[in-house]
């Protein structure tokens, strides 16, 4: 299983960085922000052709604990092999919008098979120590495979004609 990393440095957006999973500590709820809002999830072609996608976006809420935010943390599984992937997107932002006065969006590429199902759980840190604040998105990429019109151009599926 793989991800794509998607440059999600953004005028405005501060201490950018991007990592493999670790632990993070909790916070109490009132330091803690509040979960994403799917933007999007999207089954596509890779930028260079070559693979089947799973596009998947995001958007940090507009509510007053963005401050709090320093990141988020995406996990991805592939349910039919029980794969997993995750990665961290470290950033924080002083105002609630970008500079197009638009709520701030990420976005990350997961390399995806025909008719396989993957699971995509998306959370802010740090979490608080109470309640739950994570999105899960499941998705399946379309059988039967490379028929679908979304992905019957991509390299994959022009080289298993």
């Amino acid at each position: 299983l793989r991800l794509l990393t998607k440059d999600c440095n953004q005028t405005g957006l501060e201490n950018y960085r991007v990592s493999s999973c670790s632990a993070m500590e909790k916070v109490p709820r009132m330091n803690a922000s509040t979960g994403p809002e799917w933007d999007s999830v999207q089954i596509k072609i890779s930028q260079d052709g070559s693979a089947v996608v799973v596009n998947v976006a995001w958007k940090l809420r507009s509510d007053g604990s963005f401050r709090a935010i320093r990141g988020s943390e995406i996990n991805v599984r592939d349910e039919n092999t029980n794969q997993s992937a995750c990665e961290q997107i470290h950033f924080s932002v002083k105002n609630m919008e970008n500079s197009k006065e638009e709520r701030w969006t990420f976005s990350l590429d997961v390399v995806a098979e025909p008719k396989h199902t993957y699971t995509i759980t998306v959370f802010h840190f740090p979490e608080p120590d109470v309640g739950h604040y994570r999105i899960v998105n499941q998705t399946t990429v379309p059988g039967p495979g490379c028929k679908d019109a979304r992905i019957k151009n991509s390299r994959l599926c022009q080289e298993n004609e």
